[in-house]
């Protein structure tokens, strides 16, 4: 009786085992632990990654150089007269840009690779830049945009004049961004002043909201602190 009630008690493990081979699996796999616990601290991150985003070391007063042919200023874009389709962007056949109807701006938008200070300089002397991670879609995220700012009298070259102007935007204004074929309307929000290096205090007005953040020296043409300018995609 004994040895049958053991073949039982083998044979029902056994099949126990069968059925839950799969569950067992990723109970023992470390790799399995290891991505579900990934997971979880990316997702956490990344929600908290728009509030805890800080001012980008790069130096946004213009070098003194003479002009090339190469960097002159562009013509501002002609006006669209695409009509909306139901998501909360217009389409354009025109290469990525910024405009600020408002301050008369408009600059070719580069999407910078790296945060290297030599990259970066190189990259503004041809329009404004979008920090690395920089994320401007209707679906949500943060982008981080830069420009150089200029003391009055400085020659319009290079686009180092391209942000002098932000503390002259009041909220409400409108800020557009031309991209990937694109257009996105963002409003203006607030303003303030930041160290290099501070902490950006973003605030959404929900989870699933685009910000953008222009971000340049000071006063213009001194690297001592910085103007943020903050927008949210218009619905």
């Amino acid at each position: 009786m004994r040895v049958i009630l053991l073949i039982f008690i083998f044979l029902f493990s056994c099949a126990l085992l069968f059925l839950n081979w799969g569950a067992l699996q990723d109970i023992f796999n470390y790799k399995t632990i290891y991505g579900n616990a990934f997971q979880t601290f990316k997702e956490t991150h990344l929600r908290n990654a728009a509030k805890t985003v800080r001012v980008p070391e790069t130096n946004l007063v213009p070098a003194a150089e003479a002009e090339t042919e190469q960097n002159k200023v562009l013509p501002p874009p002609t006006a669209q007269n695409d009509q909306p389709p139901a998501t909360n962007y217009q389409q354009t056949t025109k290469l990525d840009a910024l405009l600020i109807p408002g301050l008369g701006v408009s600059a070719p938008l580069l999407m910078a690779e790296s945060s290297r200070e030599d990259y970066m300089q190189k990259l503004l002397k041809k329009g404004v830049v979008a920090f690395p991670g920089s994320t401007m879609s209707n679906g949500g995220g943060v982008a981080i945009i830069l420009g150089h700012s200029a003391p009055p009298g400085w020659p319009k070259r290079n686009y180092d004049w391209v942000f002098s102007d932000l503390n002259d935007l009041e909220n409400g204004d409108e800020i557009i961004i031309m991209l990937n074929g694109r257009i996105l309307r963002y409003a203006v929000t607030k303003k303030f002043f930041l160290k290099k290096g501070q902490e950006i205090p973003i605030e959404n007005s929900s989870a699933s909201s685009s910000t953008i953040i222009l971000l340049t020296c000071w006063p213009p043409g001194v690297d001592y602190q910085r103007i943020a300018v903050q927008a949210e995609l218009k619905p």
